[in-house]
């Protein structure tokens, strides 16, 4: 759709909400705590052996887990490291034992002096490097090839791999397959967006998909404690929970369209049937917002875009578009 100087329109935001009681249908525990003075998140260290306690005692079922236990302290760990490095391109075996190992024999210092500090300081010691390395793989990658010899039939799925990797090379052969997946599924009109620069097309959506801007120790041990006594319990902060509720409606933004990012702002992957998008009969697939009320997309982080789209029911939103 061909660029026309001063076109915008203005839709009217829809947003769906499920009701929380089919969490606890599904056995999904959700709590949310927040003090006043605490961290980013919200969540001070102490807090985590109170809500620990609390699941227990209300949700706790016939586990009988004990917070101090060797047994509980390695399987959070293991769900902290799990939930930092979803896809385990991150760290390799050797670097995740060593971890567990001293993580467990840190694990009373969180149970009974309420002290996070380790966890804090390996965050603070690791998690910037590995990130680094990671960087300097997806810069390495050469896209051509992978543009090339993009497979006919398109993967559904990301790649999943369910033990750390034996290497750092072995990571390398992980990224290669990420980005053989986000050429295959990603629209022609996303790829033609990037034709000149195939580089940042791999850089953009990798690290899309790898890196968490909001890494916060409490909130890691949190989950990684709530994950350990129960397979189906979580932890949500209060932007998680709003952007859980967001993906429960599909995944669309308070306009009922899935975005992603493009250098020239973020275009619209597809528009969900029966939402505000798809009433105005203004909104295409391939169409790139420019500008959010006056906001231009280009500049900023894709959360911060997406987020201008987003608002209660009702509210209005004027859109720039190429």
């Amino acid at each position: 759709m061909g660029f026309i100087q001063g076109r915008s329109l203005v839709v009217v935001a829809s947003l769906v909400l499920l009701n929380a009681g089919l969490f606890y249908k599904q056995r999904v525990g959700v709590a949310s705590l927040g003090n006043e003075g605490s961290l980013k998140s919200g969540l001070r260290c102490g807090d985590l052996v109170h809500l620990g306690n609390w699941s227990l005692k209300r949700y706790g079922g016939s586990t009988k887990a004990n917070l101090e236990e060797r047994e509980f302290a390695e399987r959070a760990s293991g769900l902290f490291l799990e939930k930092l490095d979803l896809h385990r391109v991150l760290f390799t075996s050797e670097e995740a034992a060593e971890f567990f190992k001293a993580a467990s024999r840190n694990w009373k210092g969180v149970i009974q002096k309420k002290d996070c500090a380790f966890f804090e300081q390996w965050l603070t010691n690791n998690y910037g490097r590995v990130q680094a390395r990671l960087r300097q793989q997806i810069a390495s990658l050469v896209p051509e090839p992978l543009f090339l010899n993009s497979p006919k039939q398109t993967p559904k799925d990301l790649p999943k791999f369910h033990e750390w990797a034996a290497s750092t090379e072995d990571l390398k052969k992980r990224v290669t397959q990420f980005a053989e997946h986000v050429v295959a599924t990603s629209t022609p009109k996303v790829l033609a967006a990037y034709q000149e620069d195939k580089r940042r097309f791999l850089k953009e959506s990798l690290e899309d998909i790898f890196f968490d801007s909001s890494i916060d120790p409490e909130n890691l041990l949190a989950k990684s404690m709530m994950g350990s006594i129960d397979n189906y319990s979580t932890y949500f902060s209060r932007d998680e929970f709003e952007d859980f509720y967001s993906d429960l409606s599909g995944g669309a933004s308070g306009l009922g369209i899935r975005v992603r990012k493009v250098p020239q702002g973020i275009m619209i992957e597809k528009v969900l049937k029966g939402s505000s998008a798809e009433q105005s009969k203004k909104l295409a697939e391939g169409d790139i917002i420019l500008a959010v009320d006056g906001t231009k997309t280009s500049s900023l982080p894709f959360s911060m875009a997406k987020h201008l789209l987003k608002g209660a029911e009702g509210t209005r939103v004027k859109l720039s578009l190429q």
